[in-house]
Parts: C-alpha cells; sequence; structure tokens
C-alpha cells in the first residue's frame, strides 16, 4: 500500500513538472513573452496567435511527442535484452547516425526537403539501414537469440563509429 502511494506521488509530480516544462516552452523564444501574452493569444490577439499557435506550440508538442517515444524505445530495448543498461547503442543505431551526419557533412549532400537538414535525413537514414542489416545478419544466423542480435550490433556500430573516426 505505502509503494503504491508512492508510485502514484511520483507520477502525479512527473506529470505536473511535464505540464510546467510544456507551458514553459510556449514561453521561451526569441520573441520575449509572458503569461499574459499567452492567454491574449487565447483571448483571440492576432499577433500572439502567431507566435503561441503557429510556431511555438507546435515546436512543444513535437518536442514531447519525440521525449516520449524516445523513452519507449528505451524501454522496449531494455524489455528485449532483459538489461536495464541498454541504450540505442547496442543496435548501431547511434553510430549510424553519425556516420550519415558525417557523410552529409563531408560529402557535401544537399536534400531538397525544405524545413530539413541534409545532415539530419542522412543521419535517419543510415541509422535505419545499419539496423536493419544488424537484425538480417543476426536472423540469419541459426541462432536467433537476443545474443546474437547483441553482439551484431555491438560490431556494426563499432564499425560505424571507427568509419566515422
Amino acid at each position: 500500500m505505502r509503494a503504491k502511494k508512492f508510485l502514484v506521488g511520483l507520477a502525479l509530480t512527473l506529470l505536473i513538472l511535464t505540464l510546467a516544462g510544456f507551458i514553459l516552452s510556449l514561453l521561451v523564444g526569441p520573441v520575449k513573452t509572458t503569461a499574459s501574452d499567452l492567454f491574449a493569444a487565447f483571448r483571440g490577439q492576432e499577433r500572439y496567435q502567431d507566435i503561441f499557435f503557429r510556431l511555438r506550440l507546435p515546436r512543444a508538442i513535437i518536442s514531447f511527442l519525440v521525449g516520449a517515444s524516445l523513452g519507449l524505445a528505451g524501454a522496449i530495448l531494455q524489455g528485449y535484452f532483459r538489461n536495464s543498461l541498454a541504450d540505442p547503442f547496442i543496435l548501431g543505431s547511434s553510430s549510424g547516425a553519425a556516420l550519415g551526419a558525417v557523410l552529409a557533412a563531408e560529402l557535401g549532400f544537399k536534400l531538397v526537403l525544405p524545413g530539413f537538414s541534409s545532415q539530419g535525413i542522412m543521419a535517419l537514414i543510415t541509422s535505419f539501414v545499419l539496423v536493419t542489416v544488424v537484425y538480417l545478419i543476426s536472423e540469419r544466423r541459426r541462432f536467433r537469440t537476443s545474443e546474437a542480435l547483441l553482439l551484431t550490433g555491438i560490431a556494426a556500430g563499432a564499425l560505424a563509429s571507427a568509419i566515422t573516426s
């Protein structure tokens, strides 16, 4: 019973901190704004509506979703490998992303997608490709275990890091 109360209190505290951070992120930006400006946007003042609803709110929502997705991905990795120290480096995704960003910068890739950087897109692509290759190699072996995936990912990550260096 005591542990349950603690967990409920912890969850409520974290929820309040998350909401406070979300609201604070709406107030931070190149244009100085206050909480009263946020309320003015809700009342219909067009100047503040542009700042909050077209610029800052989408940024805050995306940041919240990305953070939640990263937390979920970490929990999935830790659950799959049954290891609380599991992280994206285990499958080589972080090293693959770094390799893609370096390749884009060094080779001068220019992808034409408005609002996206070439380095970010290349990082995403190479990370996805490396994790897919790791999965295919580990599944090709007769040992279809999490250990095979783990070792293949570590080796691929080391290779990508070596190329990046």
